[in-house]
Parts: C-alpha cells; sequence; structure tokens
C-alpha cells in the first residue's frame, strides 16, 4: 500500500508540473482592488504581490474541498510583518446562512505561515469558506464555494464505498485524458468543485487516501 500511495504521488507531482494550472489568472480592476472582499475561483490560487491596497502583505492562498464528509481548508500567506492573523470560517449556504465553525491562527514571530482546518460535514448543500487575514495594518478577505451531497461519491471513483489510492489513480488517468468520462462521474472527480478534473484532485483523493 505504501508503495502504490508513494508512485501515485510521483505521478501526480509529474502531471502537476506539466498540466497547465486549472484556475485561470484573475485580473480585477483597479478600483475592487482596494474592497475587502475578492471573490476568487480556483484552487490554491495565488493573490498576486502587487495589490495596491497593501503594505505589508505579500501573498494569500487557499484551497477548498469537501470529501467524504470532511471539510477541508489549507491556507498560505507571508508578509513583511511577523504578526499574521488568519481566521477561517466556515458556512452552509441558505437563505439564513449557519456558521459551522470560525478558527482564528494568530502568529507574531513569523512572516510565513500555512496551515489548514478540517470539521465534518453531515449535510448536503452548498457550504462557503471565508479566509481573513490581517497583518501590520493590511486586511483582506477570500471566499470559496463548494457543494456536497453524500449521493455523489465525490472521490469515490470505484464506488466502493471507500476513498483509496485506485480512486486516485483512476481520477488521474481522466485528467490525462486516457479514460473517458461522462458528465456523473465528472462530479465524482472534481473533488476541489472547481469545474475542472486534473492532477490536483488526483492528489487531494490521495492525500485522503493516505490519512494525510
Amino acid at each position: 500500500m505504501k508503495r502504490t500511495v508513494s508512485f501515485l504521488l510521483a505521478m501526480c507531482l509529474l502531471l502537476t508540473a506539466g498540466i497547465t494550472a486549472s484556475a485561470e489568472d484573475v485580473s480585477i480592476p483597479d478600483e475592487e482592488l482596494s474592497t475587502e472582499d475578492i471573490p476568487l475561483g480556483g484552487v490554491g490560487e495565488t493573490l498576486p504581490s502587487m495589490v495596491p491596497s497593501w503594505k505589508v502583505l505579500k501573498n494569500v492562498s487557499m484551497s477548498f474541498y469537501i470529501l467524504a464528509g470532511k471539510a477541508d481548508v489549507f491556507y498560505t500567506v507571508s508578509s513583511s510583518s511577523p504578526k499574521i492573523t488568519v481566521t477561517v470560517e466556515i458556512y452552509k449556504n441558505g437563505l439564513f446562512p449557519k456558521k459551522i465553525t470560525e478558527k482564528s491562527f494568530p502568529t507574531a514571530d513569523r512572516k510565513y505561515v500555512s496551515g489548514s482546518l478540517s470539521v465534518p460535514v453531515t449535510e448536503d448543500g452548498t457550504y462557503t469558506v471565508k479566509l481573513t487575514v490581517v497583518s501590520g495594518g493590511d486586511r483582506h478577505v477570500m471566499k470559496r464555494e463548494c457543494s456536497y451531497r453524500a449521493a455523489d461519491y465525490i472521490g469515490d471513483v470505484n464506488y466502493n464505498g471507500q476513498i483509496q489510492a485506485d480512486d486516485a489513480r483512476r481520477v488521474l488517468r481522466y485528467a490525462a485524458k486516457l479514460d473517458r468520462m461522462n458528465a456523473d462521474m465528472k462530479k465524482v472527480c472534481d473533488v476541489d468543485c472547481n469545474g475542472h478534473v486534473n492532477a490536483a484532485d488526483a492528489r487531494i483523493v490521495l492525500r485522503r487516501a493516505a490519512r494525510l
């Protein structure tokens, strides 16, 4: 099992280097750059380092996905100030959004921070994660949405009730266009909810299979 996971992880890294990232470059008009709330699509998307409203923040990136009944948020932040506070909020969308969790991660001695937050998801629906970063007077908010339906078996590509290395292998084959997939299979394979099936999806499934 360990050899299989290591082999598939290596394949994911190689394909990630060779396949163009699915997240498109985001072009935001200058008048919008100073707003606090800029929704961005794409997994692991990094904001440009020349945002006019930033004085000390350099880069902010975030990914969000829901797989096998668990929502995961990953973030990285770099700043010229060693004081950085990251707050992660997850909501279940609706007429009256329901806050699932909120947690702050303050640091006072590092100019680069990365972290993650995982919470169980038991209800079908669309969820939003809100990432708020504060550093040296700068404040920035990012949002990302992802839908979840237990019946879709997201990530369980072979429909055996488990997330395994074989599921990652199948996602990787679809990403490389070695196998054909229909609309239903695309929904199962698109674990990061960005509308594309690529090596990033296979990597997420593999991490879950390895319990990372």
